[in-house]
């Protein structure tokens, strides 16, 4: 007797343990195309064009210091890390032409471009800058845009390279 009442408490007790129990689920990855590729360069480019121009006054009046520089390349590391995470959740784009690879090449490619020469000028009056990026991770943050662009579009770092 008290047996059966055991046996249906712990059967009971399962049943709802097995159903209360998370299973995983997975983030389907949403069909891309080269304008949400483009989008997100957009994005990338205009957050990194709003914090330049900050970098550039700061050496034009000789006054970039550790202190004033690094909450700037926070914002830099920020940007790209956002890039990197909206890429990371799209799926390749399957009818890319060489000519969308290169749009977006030239796109993450100037972006960079026009990064490192900003840091390169700061780099004079704070010569402790490739410290701080590198405690930042700038250039781990750079990496994962390149890498989710290449995913998502293939060969667009062979593109990249060669620029």
């Amino acid at each position: 007797m008290f047996a059966s009442r055991f046996l249906i408490s712990f059967l009971a007790m399962s049943a709802f343990g097995a159903y209360a129990s998370p299973a995983p689920v997975e983030v389907e990855k949403r069909a891309a195309d080269v304008a949400d590729v483009m989008t997100v360069m957009s994005t990338l480019q205009s957050s990194t064009a709003a914090i330049i121009p900050q970098l550039n006054a700061l050496v034009s009046s000789n006054k970039a210091t550790q202190a004033s520089v690094t909450p700037l390349a926070s914002q830099l590391v920020t940007a790209f890390n956002k890039a990197s995470s909206s890429l990371s959740v799209m799926s390749p784009v399957r009818s890319s032409t060489q000519s969308d690879a290169q749009t977006v090449a030239n796109s993450i490619s100037s972006t960079i471009s026009d990064v490192s020469v900003a840091l390169d000028a700061v780099q004079v009056l704070v010569p402790e800058l490739s410290i701080i990026l590198a405690e930042l991770g700038l250039g781990v943050a750079i990496n994962e845009v390149l890498i989710g662009l290449n995913i998502v579009i293939a060969g667009v770092l062979t593109l990249v390279s060669g620029l």
